[in-house]
C-alpha cells in the first residue's frame, strides 16, 4: 500500500492497526546517496571510526523512500504480510517551514530511476518529517505566519573556536555532576552571555544521552536554568510542540516503538543511523550513545545479513547473502516446506509478477520473509539436534521412547510450529548489526563486541615513522617485503600489508636500525633517493610489529589509535565504489570475499561455543589484497564440529537440503557448459 502526504493522516489508523498487531516488522529505506568521498571505510576501522564515517553520510544524505511491512502469524504455517511504501520528502507545508537541504548522488538517483522510482511523486507527495530535537526547538516568528524548523541551527561543535569548545566541555561536566548528585529538584544555573551560547546549550540538552529529560529556560539576559523533567513531563513535552503533529513521518517510527516486537533490517547499519537522525534524535558523537539511542527507539533490532553470516545454523548455507538472492532461496524453500506468507487482500500492490525490487516497501517485505524463513530453519535445526540428543540418551539408558497414541510427538515437546520470535535461539542474536569489511564484523547494540582472534601473518604495524616519510619511503626501507601496501593511521603510524605470502617470513620485527638507513643519508650512495623520499637519520627508530604482537601490547590497544586516515589512500578506487545502491553495495561486499580472507575464531558467543568465522578483507588500495596462508576460499566452509554437516550428526531439514542439491546440480551443469565451450 502506497501512502502519500495527501492521505497520510487519513490512512494512519490503518497503518497503526497493522503495526501494533504485528508479530514482527521489517523495514527498508532508499537514500539519496550512500557514501561521502571524505569517508573512506577501511578494514582496520575500530567501531568509533566506522561509526564516525557512516554518521557523516547519514547527516548529509537523506532517506527518500521508506518501507514498512508488518507480519502477523495466522496459523502454525501461515503469515499475513501488510506492506507499506512511503515517499519521504522534507519540504515545507502550509504551516511549517523547514528550510532543509541535503546531498544527492548522481549514481544513486540514476540507479533508483532505473528501478522506476518516481521523483515527481517524491517531491509532490513526499511526507515531511521532524525529529524530537527539531520539534522541541521549532519557533514561531512574530513577523511571519507559521512555524519554522531549521536543521541548519544544529551547530557542528568541531568547528567552534577553542574558547567555546572549552566552555561546552565545562558545561557538560557541570550537567553530569548535577545529575550524579541526585539533587535535581533545584535547577542548574548556567551563565550565558549571548544568544549563540544559549543556542549551544539548547543543542546540548537535545543530545540523545539525556533522553529528552532536560529542558532549558531563560532566567535573565545572562543566565539559563536547566531543569530535569519527570517521565510524565517528558512525554507531554514530546506531544506538545509547534509543529503540526499529524503530518510527521516520525509517528510511524513511534508506532513501531509501541509495537515492541522484533524490527527486521538487512545490512541495516546505515538504515538505523538515518532513521535515528531524521526521525528520532540527532546522532550523538559517541558510538556508545548511539547504541543506547537505537535500543531506546526499538528494543529488538534483527539484521538478517548478520544472521546469515554468523548464526551457527545459517552461516555457510548460502553462496551470497545479498537480499534478493536470499529471498529467492528462502521463498522457494518455504513453499516446499508448506509455510505460506500471504499479502493481505487490501495490500496487493506487490504480486509475484511485479518487478518491484528496490522499492522500499517491497524490499521490506523481502526482508521480513527472509527472517521468517531463517527462524523456521533455525527452529527445525534446533528440534532435530534436540531429537538426536534425546535419542542418544535413550539408547544409552536402554529406555524406549514413548510416542503418543496417534504416533505424533507429545504436546510437551516443542515443534518448529510452537516457537516464537522471543525464543532464546533467536534473541541471542538480536541487536547485532552487520558491519562490512571490518575486523570487527558487527556492532552490538547492547553489549561490547567480542573481537575475533584473527590470524593475519601478512599484516604488520609500523610506529615512529618520521614526518614526511611516504609509502614509497617505507618501501625503500623494507625492499625485501615488496610488493606491499601501506595504510596510514596517522602521520607516524601505519599498517604494512605484505602482498606475497613467500615474503612474510622475511619480515624482521623490531627497530629498523641505523644500518638500514645509512645508504640514504648525505654522503652515501643513495643520497638523492633519500632526499626525495624524506628519509633522515630518525628513520632508524621506525619499529615493526607483527599483528599478534600488536594485539597483545597494551600501549597499542589502550589508546584506540588504529583508525585509518585518508593519507595515501587510493581515492580513485573509493570513488568508483562511492554512492552505489544498497544492493550493489552488498554485491561489492560479497565480491570482496574472493580477494582475501582472514582465518578467524570468535573468542566466545552467546551459545557458548566457539564458531569459525570468515571475515573478508579489502584494502583501500585496489592493488593490495591482503591474503592469508591459513584459509583458502576454495575450502568449503562448515560450522565447527566436523568436516561436513553429516559429521555434526545434525541433518539439515529436507527443504533446505533439496535447495543445496539443486544448487550443486546447477553448478555441475554450468561447469559442463563451460567445458564444452572450451573444447569448441
Amino acid at each position: 500500500m502506497e501512502i502519500s502526504k495527501h492521505d497520510f493522516v487519513k490512512k494512519f489508523p490503518q497503518v497503526a492497526d497493522a503495526i501494533l498487531e504485528a508479530d514482527c516488522i521489517a523495514i527498508d529505506a532508499e537514500f539519496s546517496g550512500l557514501r561521502l568521498n571524505t569517508s573512506i571505510q577501511s578494514q582496520f576501522d575500530d567501531q568509533q571510526a566506522r561509526y564516525n564515517k557512516l554518521c557523516e553520510s547519514a547527516k548529509e544524505y537523506s532517506i527518500i523512500q521508506f518501507g514498512v511491512c508488518a507480519f502477523k502469524k495466522k496459523g502454525p504455517r501461515e503469515y499475513v504480510a501488510k506492506p507499506f511504501n512511503f515517499y519521504i520528502f522534507g519540504g515545507d507545508t502550509p504551516t511549517v517551514t523547514s528550510n532543509r537541504s541535503f546531498l544527492s548522488s548522481a549514481s544513486s538517483l540514476q540507479f533508483l530511476r532505473s528501478h522506476n522510482f518516481d521523483f515527481n511523486k517524491w517531491i509532490d507527495e513526499g511526507i515531511p518529517f521532524y525529529n524530537f530535537a527539531e520539534t522541541s526547538t521549532a519557533v514561531k516568528k512574530f513577523d511571519r505566519p507559521g512555524t519554522f524548523v531549521n536543521r541548519q541551527n544544529h551547530v557542528n561543535l568541531n568547528t567552534l573556536p577553542k574558547q567555546q569548545m572549552k566552555f561546552m566541555e565545562t558545561t557538560r561536566k557541570s550537567i553530569e555532576n548535577w545529575l550524579q548528585t541526585g539533587n535535581t529538584a533545584k535547577p542548574l544555573i548556567i551563565q550565558t552571555n549571548n544568544s549563540f551560547i544559549r543556542r549551544l546549550i539548547h543543542q546540548e540538552l537535545q543530545d540523545g544521552k539525556y533522553n529528552g529529560y532536560l529542558s532549558g529556560r531563560l532566567r535573565d539576559t545572562k543566565h539559563m536554568s536547566i531543569h530535569k523533567m519527570t517521565e510524565e513531563e517528558r512525554k507531554e513535552n514530546m506531544r506538545t510542540d509547534h509543529v503540526q503533529a499529524d503530518l510527521n513521518f516520525r509517528r510511524v517510527i513511534e508506532l513501531i516503538n509501541q509495537a515492541d516486537c522484533p524490527v527486521v533490517v538487512h545490512n541495516g547499519y546505515l538504515d538505523v543511523l538515518h532513521i535515528i537522525d531524521q526521525f528520532w534524535q540527532y546522532l550523538p558523537s559517541k558510538v556508545g550513545e548511539f547504541k543506547s539511542l537505537a535500543t531506546e527507539m526499538w528494543s529488538r533490532i534483527v539484521d538478517t545479513k548478520y544472521l546469515a553470516e554468523f548464526h551457527p545454523h545459517l552461516k555457510g548455507c548460502f553462496n551470497t547473502t545479498v537480499l534478493g538472492s536470499l529471498y529467492n532461496t528462502v521463498s522457494t524453500e518455504l513453499s516446499e516446506a508448506e509455510l505460506s506468507i500471504n499479502i493481505a487482500d487490501e495490500y496487493d500492490r506487490y504480486t509475484k509478477d511485479d518487478d518491484a525490487q528496490h522499492e522500499a516497501g517491497y524490499d521490506a517485505f523481502m526482508t521480513g520473509s527472509v527472517f521468517i524463513g531463517f527462524a523456521r530453519f533455525i527452529f527445525e535445526r534446533d528440534e532435530t539436534k534436540d531429537s538426536n540428543s534425546n535419542s542418544s540418551d535413550d539408547e544409552e539408558k536402554d529406555v524406549p521412547s514413548s510416542p503418543s497414541e496417534d504416533g505424533e510427538v507429545s504436546d510437551s515437546v516443542p515443534t518448529p510450529d510452537d516457537y516464537t520470535f522471543d525464543s532464546d535461539i533467536l534473541t541471542n542474536y538480536y541487536n547485532r548489526i552487520f558491519v562490512a569489511r571490518s575486523d570487527i564484523p558487527y556492532v552490538d547494540l547492547v553489549n561490547e563486541e567480542k573481537m575475533p582472534v584473527i590470524e593475519v601473518p601478512n599484516r604488520f604495524y609500523l610506529t615512529n615513522v618520521p614526518e614526511g616519510v611516504t609509502a614509497s619511503g617505507i618501501e625503500a626501507l623494507y625492499p625485501e617485503l615488496r610488493p606491499m601496501s601501506i595504510h596510514w593511521i596517522n602521520s607516524s603510524t601505519a599498517w604494512l600489508i605484505v602482498k606475497h605470502d613467500n615474503k612474510i617470513e622475511l619480515a624482521k620485527e623490531g627497530v629498523l636500525g641505523e644500518e638500514r638507513v645509512k645508504p640514504f643519508l648525505r654522503g652515501s650512495t643513495r643520497q638523492n633517493e633519500g632526499e626525495s623520499l624524506s628519509i633522515t637519520a630518525s628513520a632508524a627508530k621506525i619499529e615493526l610489529f607483527g599483528y599478534q604482537q600488536w594485539r597483545t601490547r597494551s600501549e597499542f590497544q589502550a589508546g584506540g589509535n588504529t583508525t585509518i586516515t585518508t593519507k595515501e589512500a587510493n581515492h580513485s578506487t573509493h570513488n568508483a565504489q562511492n554512492n552505489k545502491s544498497k544492493d550493489s553495495k552488498e554485491e561489492e561486499e560479497e565480491d570482496s570475499k574472493s580477494i582475501g580472507t582472514l582465518s578467524t575464531k570468535s573468542s566466545s558467543n552467546d551459545s557458548g561455543s566457539d564458531e569459525d568465522e570468515k571475515v573478508s578483507e579489502k584494502s583501500n588500495d585496489n592493488k593490495a589484497p591482503a591474503t592469508s596462508t591459513t584459509t583458502s576460499m576454495q575450502e568449503s566452509f562448515v560450522p565447527a564440529g566436523g568436516d561436513a554437516y553429516d559429521d555434526l550428526g545434525i541433518p539439515m531439514p529436507p527443504s533446505f537440503m533439496r535447495g543445496i542439491k539443486r544448487q550443486a546440480s546447477d553448478d555441475d551443469k554450468s561447469d559442463s557448459k563451460n567445458k564444452n565451450k572450451k573444447q569448441r
